[in-house]
């Protein structure tokens, strides 16, 4: 990336990638969890002993190792690069596959008898992290829908009829989404829109507003596999 730098603002070339480690009590916000490898650490339980981490000492201890890692990177950097362009993780999503991959080839190369581990490594952490993420809102409502339409193998819904079903799912955000207020057919049709979505007049058996099964089917095939996978209509 090119930037004006300087008191003369000369352009000058800067790196906008390198791997980062974040530090926080809490958790991070989902657009960063996303894009991260998460360590979880545990307060320590009463009698259980842990040494003080003392940032002077670590460093101290840890030179030799820093040290030899930086050579082992310099000498290899051709071998890392080309590896990287090369290899893919399928056994993990695209993004997961995505973080994982720079560690795979360093792995490889320096010490291939614990890809294994990795591997296994790699999975539970994957699987921990989706596990604790609160699902997208807009997939969240994709889901929802699917289990009312096949609620009676239904192949269109009108709009009030389908908000109240949803506005009826305990544990779901939608009886307050609306600041507080149950989500009404605006909020609806704007949390559908960029799935492509979008009612039209249907006929049950007078002319209304509402959604056809047919019109989800592309967004279940992308967002929701295992539904698309399983017939919603009946025999």
């Amino acid at each position: 990336m090119r930037r004006c730098s300087g008191e003369n603002y000369a352009i000058q070339e800067f790196e906008t990638y390198c791997p980062k480690v974040l530090v926080l009590i809490g958790s991070l916000p989902d657009t960063l969890a996303d894009r991260a490898i998460p360590i979880r650490m545990r307060r320590r339980s009463h009698g259980e002993s842990v040494d003080r981490f003392i940032t002077v000492r670590a460093r101290r201890d840890t030179a030799q190792v820093r040290l030899e890692c930086k050579k082992w990177a310099t000498k290899h950097r051709k071998l890392v690069a080309a590896a990287y362009e090369s290899q893919d993780l399928e056994f993990l999503e695209d993004r997961e596959a995505e973080l994982w991959l720079p560690l795979f080839v360093v792995c490889k190369l320096s010490a291939p008898h614990r890809v294994t581990d990795l591997k296994g490594i790699a999975r539970r952490l994957a699987g921990d992290k989706a596990s604790d993420e609160p699902a997208d809102i807009g997939v969240r409502l994709l889901s929802d829908v699917s289990v009312i339409f096949a609620q009676g193998s239904r192949e269109r819904i009108p709009t009030a009829v389908l908000l109240n079903e949803l506005n009826k799912i305990g544990g779901a955000p939608w009886q307050d989404y609306c600041l507080g207020k149950p989500l009404d057919s605006r909020a609806l049709g704007k949390l559908l829109r960029p799935f492509g979505i979008s009612p039209q007049n249907i006929r049950v058996p007078a002319v209304v507003k509402g959604y056809t099964l047919d019109s989800f089917h592309d967004a279940f095939d992308r967002y929701l596999p295992s539904v698309s996978a399983t017939p919603l209509q009946g025999p």
